[in-house]
Formats: C-alpha cells, sequence, structure tokens
C-alpha cells in the first residue's frame, strides 16, 4: 500500500489519474451523439477493439526483444500471447468489455498490459516514472472498462422489469413482448403440446417452466450439422407433437450469417416452412425484437 500511495503521490500521476477519472464521467453521462470521436480516441488507446490483433502482431517481436533480455521471461509471456490468441480469436477486431466477449477477454487484457508495459519508456528519465505510467495504463484500462459499464447502467434505466415465477429481471424494452410468448408456451404446454422457439431465445424455455422438444435448443450457426444431425433432428420433431414455432427476428451478423434457414441451416428452414404456416404475429406492436408464431400444417394438407 505505501509503495502505490508513494506513486499516486507523484503530481503527474495524479493529475492523470484525476483527468482519467474526468473523462470516465463525461463518457458515461454525456449523450451517445456527443462522445462518438471521443470514445473511440479513449477506447483505441487504453482499450482498442482489434486488442487481439495487435496482441498476434506484437507478440513475437516482443518476445524476441525479451529473449535478448532474458530468455526467462521472454518464454511466459510467449507462451500467454499465444494462448490470448487462440482464446480470444472470434474476438480479432470485436473487443468489448461487454457482451459475449467478457467470456475471452480476460487474458487478452493482462497481455495488453503486460505487452504495453514493454514500451514504457526504460531511460534515465523514464525509468524514474515507469511505476507512474504503469499505473496510469492501468487506471486508464480500467477507466474503459468503467465508462462502457457506467454507460450501460445509465440507460439501464430504460429497461422495463420481467416478472416471471423465477424472480424478476430487467430486459430491455425490445423484449416486450416476451412475457405473451411465456405465457403462449405455458398455455400450449397444459394442452400437452410443444412449442419450438427458433433461431434462440433459450432461456423462454425456462421462464415459461416448459421442455425443448429436441436435444438441440438454440440454433445459432455452425450448431446443426447438415446431414445425419439434421435428419435426426427432423426424426426427433417429428415423434412428438410439436405443433407450434415462434419464429424471432434474432439475426447473427457477428457469425457473418445473419438470417437463420436462408443464410444458413437451410435444409432445416425449409422444412419448417414445409409443415409450418405463419399464425399471427406474436404481439401487434412492431418491435426490436418481434416473433410470430407458426402452426403446424395437417398432415391431410401437407405436400
Amino acid at each position: 500500500m505505501n509503495f502505490i500511495s508513494n506513486i499516486w503521490n507523484h503530481p503527474k500521476t495524479s493529475a492523470a489519474g484525476v483527468l482519467i477519472a474526468v473523462v470516465t464521467i463525461i463518457l458515461v453521462w454525456m449523450p451517445d451523439s456527443d462522445i462518438n470521436y471521443l470514445t473511440m480516441v479513449f477506447r483505441s488507446i487504453f482499450f482498442p477493439r482489434a486488442m487481439v490483433l495487435l496482441i498476434a502482431l506484437a507478440a513475437l517481436p516482443a518476445s524476441w526483444l525479451l529473449w535478448r533480455q532474458n530468455p526467462a521471461s521472454a518464454i511466459p509471456l510467449s507462451l500467454l500471447s499465444v494462448f490470448s490468441c487462440l482464446l480470444g480469436f472470434r474476438l480479432l477486431l470485436r473487443m468489448y468489455p461487454w457482451n459475449y466477449a467478457i467470456y475471452y477477454d480476460g487474458l487478452p487484457v493482462l497481455c495488453f498490459l503486460l505487452l504495453a508495459q514493454q514500451v514504457i519508456p526504460v531511460g534515465a528519465w523514464g525509468g524514474r516514472l515507469r511505476p507512474q505510467w504503469e499505473l496510469v495504463l492501468c487506471l486508464g484500462c480500467f477507466a474503459a472498462v468503467s465508462c462502457g459499464v457506467g454507460k450501460r447502467m445509465v440507460d439501464a434505466q430504460d429497461e422495463i422489469l420481467l416478472k416471471t415465477e423465477h424472480g424478476t429481471i430487467r430486459v430491455p424494452e425490445t423484449k416486450a413482448a416476451y412475457p405473451a410468448a411465456i405465457a403462449f408456451m405455458k398455455e400450449r404446454a397444459a394442452h400437452g403440446e410443444y412449442v419450438l422457439s427458433v433461431p434462440e431465445d433459450t432461456s423462454l424455455y425456462f421462464l415459461s417452466g416448459t421442455e425443448c422438444p429436441s436435444r438441440l435448443f438454440m440454433f445459432t450457426p455452425g450448431v446443426l450439422v447438415p446431414g445425419k444431425m439434421t435428419d435426426e433432428l427432423i426424426h426427433e420433431l417429428e415423434s412428438k407433437p410439436v405443433r407450434y414455432l415462434i419464429w424471432s427476428n434474432r439475426e447473427f451478423p457477428e457469425y457473418g450469417a445473419t438470417i437463420f434457414g436462408k443464410d444458413y441451416d437451410q435444409v432445416f428452414g425449409d422444412y419448417l416452412r414445409l409443415h409450418y404456416r405463419p399464425l399471427r404475429p406474436l404481439i401487434p406492436e412492431n418491435k426490436r425484437w418481434s416473433a410470430v408464431i407458426w402452426e403446424q400444417i395437417p398432415r391431410s394438407d401437407s405436400p
């Protein structure tokens, strides 16, 4: 604690820390339209979106320089860099302190800080201020995360409460149709019928207390393999009373295959369109998240 206190008491360090704190508060509370450029500059320094790519590009020269100075310290950094890039490969240009990235970005952030540490000056003047620079670097990275999280906490004030048997959670206003979907799935389950949710929204099964009619409960790109696996899925659905689908407009641009049944899983999508027909929208309002209820076509009318 005394070491950190001595570093923080340095005038340049404390000034940089105060500046970072002020910038963080500004980024959190100002409207999005006013901070786009400032946010981009701040995060490009302390939490760049291409962090994993930067680690991959910097790992080799940094390891070589460390090897010349101290081979024992170069080996752990090299292994960490390789593992971080493999772990976060899907986040190559999409490194964020929220959403899916939080499951992969722990090691890349650590590796980024270790590699950034290598570019801090170590000369006579820079060496004396090295601890201060390292602390400022850590504060900047922490502030980049804090401003994003804080901004989302402020925006969360516009979220709605979703009350279920399992408790109450906050959801975006775009998920206002969830109560209708949950009620519909409960109603059909009471009649001994299954409802299949496609392509995702797997939480509907849990929140409604119903079972998924197939062992495959989500249809994101790459999950359903063409051929035998698709045939087994279709056979499984045909062996159960799956009378309805809840087909949402969920898209997957992050995978490069956006629309279920069109850009991927075409065979399964064609099967559903052939044996089910649109019945009605889940709710009449046009929301950003919307879904349509599809009803099974009677076998006598099915092609």
